[in-house]
């Protein structure tokens, strides 16, 4: 589809959004893209917010300089798009409003929408990121942010002077800095599913069903024995631990929960994004780990397993 069928589909999705060709609608067009562009940006804000707080719940403090910055100037923007106050000249003045100036408007709007959404990419990238690369994740995301500030910068110039800017529309460029950003790659175990075939230390197990957990240091459980249950802890990072746990034993912690979002998959059906806080440390040289689902408890504690000693011989489903 071209950009001007784009935007319109964009922009009269909207409730409430009427378009500027006539005067007496413009302020209320304004108003509902601003609002709707400033909560966006406060949702990713608040987003990248709870990954600062879970790094220095960890007492990793490197990479929270550059994560509050980010926070800063997605809450600036959010603020300046949100109280922006223009007069009565300009675009809504009494004089007739030339096409060009209209359609520009149109198009920094839908630049400045489909370039919120541009930004999970970065927060993506921030949330696979390891420590060691988290921060630049944080600098390329702002950039993207600051690239929206003088999309809106702009913007502001046309509804005030009534005339078309010489700056463009365009949507933040981001490809090439999230490729910057070295990718996360697995262990061949993370990517296990529902009836696989697998060996842990010589013994073998078929999943049965699956806890994903996602956010900073994200990690998959995956069911490999019931009465009592048992699961083998993966994680995204494969730099960190890995292990074989029990469910149902407890154990005490100081620890600060994690604050992230999980999903559970298993013959029972499946729930996705549920919010879920989890404590995940070592009790007398055990891994141990504790969900927390909104009131609901699950508690384990296992010994601590080599990666190495992991193999996924794939789906039993085809089978004979």
């Amino acid at each position: 589809m071209d950009r001007a069928g784009r935007i319109g589909s964009l922009l009269d999705g909207l409730p409430g959004y009427t378009g500027y060709r006539r005067k007496e609608d413009r302020r209320d067009a304004d108003r509902v893209v601003r609002d709707r562009i400033a909560a966006e940006l406060e949702a990713r804000a608040t987003r990248v917010d709870r990954i600062a707080s879970d790094y220095a719940s960890r007492r990793e403090m490197g990479p929270i300089e550059a994560l509050g910055s980010l926070t800063q100037e997605l809450r600036l923007l959010a603020t300046r798009v949100k109280t922006a106050s223009y007069g009565y000249g300009g675009l809504f003045g009494n004089r007739d409003i030339n096409d060009a100036v209209l359609a520009q408007l149109r198009g920094f709007d839908d630049a400045l929408l489909e370039g919120v959404a541009v930004l999970d990419g970065p927060i993506e990238a921030i949330e696979r990121a390891t420590i060691e690369t988290v921060t630049d994740a944080a600098v390329h995301a702002r950039s993207v942010v600051l690239q929206l500030s003088d999309q809106f910068s702009a913007r502001s110039e046309v509804i005030e002077t009534a005339e078309v800017s010489s700056i463009l529309p365009a949507i933040p460029a981001v490809a090439g800095t999230i490729d910057e950003i070295e990718p996360v790659k697995p262990h061949p175990a993370y990517d296990t599913h529902d009836r696989d075939a697998i060996e842990i230390l010589g013994d073998q197990y078929i999943v049965d069903a699956r806890i994903e957990i996602k956010g900073p240091n994200a990690f998959r459980l995956y069911r490999v024995k019931s009465n009592p249950n048992r699961w083998l802890l993966t994680p995204l990072d494969p730099g960190q631990t890995f292990a074989l746990l029990e469910e149902g034993i407890t154990f005490e912690t100081e620890e600060k929960p994690v604050r992230a979002s999980g999903s559970v998959i298993g013959g029972g059906g499946n729930q996705s994004d549920l919010p879920v806080s989890y404590v995940r440390t070592q009790v007398d040289g055990n891994e141990a780990l504790r969900l927390d689902w909104s009131g609901e408890v699950q508690s384990f504690v296992g010994s601590i397993v080599h990666p190495d000693d992991i193999v996924n011989y794939g789906s039993t489903l085809n089978q004979a």
